[in-house]
């Protein structure tokens, strides 16, 4: 018998591991999409520098949490699948949308972690170390939902679109790598 052959998702003992798989796959590759999306108009339409350059950061993280996955799911000889993902239609017409969509983003991979690592951790004990490591990237992806919802609360202090944008380029996480890349 071939590796192939028995570490796939025919296989009994891992069919099932399949659906909560594809979830996690396709809110990763919509946060991905959805977050180069979002940029774009916050710089097109609002014309926020920093608030576009924290949401590109956000853009780029994904395929990074999306390598920590494959990476966990090879550890029982899996590979992953790339579902489609839809497609952001959404009209933004200020900043609190932006940041209810991107908070809704957030929340949406959230879910997608935390489903498997309730499957696993209801179906799939053989697997616990797993869902430990699932756990690990469950928590650097809500950690992204703190500073949203700071500078979310902080917009709603009405500040101007400048005051705003500065406080963002000394408050956001990755400014400083985002910086460097701009030059």
């Amino acid at each position: 018998m071939k590796k192939r052959d028995y570490y796939n998702y025919k296989n009994s003992k891992f069919a099932s591991l399949r659906e909560p798989m594809r979830k996690v796959m396709t809110a990763y590759g919509e946060a991905e999409r959805h977050f180069a999306l979002i940029k774009e108009i916050t710089w097109a339409e609002f014309g926020m520098k920093s608030l576009t350059n924290y949401i590109h950061a956000l853009e780029h993280i994904q395929p990074d949490a999306v390598d920590t996955f494959k990476s966990i799911m090879a550890e029982i000889g899996l590979i992953v699948d790339y579902p489609t993902i839809s497609e952001l239609i959404e009209d933004f017409p200020d900043l609190d949308k932006v940041f209810e969509v991107c908070v809704g983003i957030i929340d949406e991979t959230d879910e997608a972690l935390r489903n498997f690592i309730f499957f696993i951790d209801g179906q799939h004990r053989e697997f616990s170390a797993l869902a430990r490591k699932m756990e690990n990237l469950q928590m650097q992806n809500s950690a992204e939902r703190s500073f949203l919802l700071e500078a979310w609360a902080m917009w709603d202090n009405k500040p101007s679109y400048t005051s705003f944008d500065n406080w963002v380029s000394h408050h956001a996480p990755y400014m400083k790598e985002e910086e460097e890349s701009d030059n």
